[in-house]
């Protein structure tokens, strides 16, 4: 299948979700990305003792040692929504948080889809890609490749990690003042039964801010491309 693909501002790729107009980014927002806004200096309380923190909920792993026993140690989770939001604003103009129906739409499209080895070839041989980016698509699935509960009837939403991924923030109305959780958090790490088929986000608790959960990470999506 032809996907229709674009860089981030960090040159990990996105992909076109046509029944939400919207682009959105192709795996949930990695360590390395975090680490860019972290080297940028443009929020000072975002400090060393902040990411060492964090790292503490799910330990960093490179792109090179990326297998299946570790691939979601390359997501960022334990991180609150209201830093999310401090990220989006670094990214720059039309970048979010999708809603709860944005989600859907996207995990709706891509689960219509077959698991595609093509897809992942068009993913990393775009021009001005990330290296890192590139490598750790590649062995990401390669990774899931090599988990046979994942190999039977894979859609392009396994693909992405929309399943056995983490659990993503969504906001839960458009008002994008109260958050949830949508996605099915890999179950070897996580040991959460969550699961985007059952159509309802998890309500969080504390809705308004959120906590630090290892579970929790998130991807953005690009609006009016």
């Amino acid at each position: 299948m032809d996907l229709r693909v674009e860089l981030d501002e960090t040159q990990f790729p996105m992909i076109w979700i046509e029944s939400g107009n919207f682009f959105m980014q192709w795996l949930p927002v990695t360590k390395i990305q975090i680490e860019y806004f972290l080297c940028s200096g443009s929020v000072t309380a975002f400090t060393a003792g902040w990411y060492d923190e964090v790292l503490d909920y799910n330990p960093r792993i490179t792109p090179g040692l990326v297998k299946g026993s570790n691939y979601w140690r390359a997501f960022i989770t334990g991180i609150k929504p209201l830093e999310i939001r401090q990220f989006i604003s670094w990214m720059g103009s039309g970048y979010d948080m999708p809603t709860v129906d944005e989600w859907q739409k996207a995990y709706k499209e891509l689960k219509q889809q077959e698991a595609d080895s093509n897809v992942i070839s068009q993913l990393t041989e775009v021009s001005s890609i990330n290296r890192r980016a590139a490598t750790l698509i590649r062995n990401i699935d390669i990774s899931l490749g090599e988990i046979s509960a994942a190999r039977d009837g894979r859609k392009l939403a396994d693909q992405a990690l929309m399943r056995n991924g983490v659990m993503e923030y969504v906001y839960l109305d458009d008002r994008r003042n109260t958050y949830g959780g949508f996605g099915q958090p890999v179950g070897q790490f996580f040991g959460n039964t969550a699961s985007p088929d059952k159509g309802k986000p998890e309500r969080l608790i504390d809705e308004h801010e959120g906590a630090k959960m290892p579970h929790y990470g998130f991807r953005l999506i690009k609006r009016g491309s």
